[in-house]
């Protein structure tokens, strides 16, 4: 996305209609073949949590730690937008949970521990008392500020390419320039932002499909 004034943003046709031609290509085959596509997406889904868990947890731990150093650091005092936040703090805060949060935590918040409790991390027994030790701090992996420590890094990529060298685009192409040079223009950059597209699309329909049956669930209750 290319911001050209306040009020116009303009897509690019070479970034938005590839995507869009893929993610329908993809989507519409898997639609009309559940039970063929079912058992062949479980196990590429289990071969990557099982296999590549260590890589991932990892990953996310030195993303924290890299924050943290990043938010004392020199670096930390640059400032972005405007001198006076638009927002107080408080109002900040729940923007970015609101944002950040959606009906999966109504869910896995309670649910998480007890799936931790019956599959325990480090080959602990199911049901065992190291097992219901590990079940809610385990949790806070993915609720915890580890987890928020990943949508930081992009975000701070994108504000810092916007608000301090002055790029006109939102794009996580753009904000790679400074790795990646003058190639952040050519087809390296609009395959980065094709596969920012299809990792969005994907996380919006892993989102609303586990949150939609659940609060729907709960509505027939209700009523």
């Amino acid at each position: 996305m290319e911001k050209s004034n306040e009020n116009n943003v303009k897509l690019d046709p070479k970034i938005f209609w590839p995507a869009l031609v893929v993610l329908v290509g993809l989507t519409i085959p898997l639609a009309l073949n559940v039970d063929t596509a079912g058992p062949i997406l479980n196990k590429i889904l289990h071969t990557i949590t099982n296999q590549f868990a260590w890589f991932f947890e990892i990953a996310v731990l030195g993303i924290a730690v890299f924050l943290i150093w990043l938010a004392f650091s020199r670096y930390g005092k640059l400032r972005f937008g405007a001198e006076k936040p638009e927002f107080s703090n408080l109002t900040w805060f729940g923007l970015l949970f609101t944002a950040g949060m959606g009906t999966s935590i109504m869910f896995w918040a309670f649910m998480e521990p007890m799936y931790y409790l019956n599959s325990p991390p480090f080959g602990f027994a199911p049901h065992s008392i190291k097992a219901a030790e590990w079940a809610i701090p385990y949790g806070m992996f993915h609720w915890g500020i580890t987890g928020w420590g990943i949508y930081c890094i992009p975000t701070l990529a994108i504000a810092f390419s916007y608000y301090i060298l002055k790029h006109p685009a939102l794009r996580i192409s753009t904000a790679c320039k400074g790795v990646l040079g003058e190639k952040a223009d050519g087809w390296l950059g609009k395959i980065i932002d094709i596969a920012i597209m299809w990792g969005l699309v994907g996380g919006l329909a892993t989102s609303l499909g586990l949150g939609v049956p659940m609060v729907s669930q709960c509505v027939s209750h209700i009523s």
